[in-house]
């Protein structure tokens, strides 16, 4: 398959691209690839995190994937002090 755009990687940086190319380059899904070894994105991040043990990523709203930057700040700006930080 031809792709106009190809991104070696589909960890949280790779797919962050893709997201960015989709959302705010008017990229279309199918000009895009993402290359991994993987079965599905994001597969060795998972297990390096879940060896870990972590189980949050916290990261400023601008390297969130773009669907949920504004989920966080307005979760962040409406809720309860103690309960912020939990969105996962």
């Amino acid at each position: 398959m031809k792709a106009d755009w190809v991104i070696i990687g589909g960890g949280i940086h790779g797919v962050h691209l893709a997201a960015r190319l989709i959302g705010d380059a008017d990229i279309a899904p199918e000009q895009l690839r993402i290359i991994d070894p993987g079965e599905r994105l994001l597969e060795r991040w998972r297990a390096f995190t879940e060896t870990t043990g972590m189980t949050h990523l916290r990261s400023p709203s601008v390297h969130l994937l773009p669907d949920r930057a504004e989920a966080t700040r307005l979760h962040v700006e409406h809720a309860p002090r103690e309960t912020r930080g939990t969105i996962c």
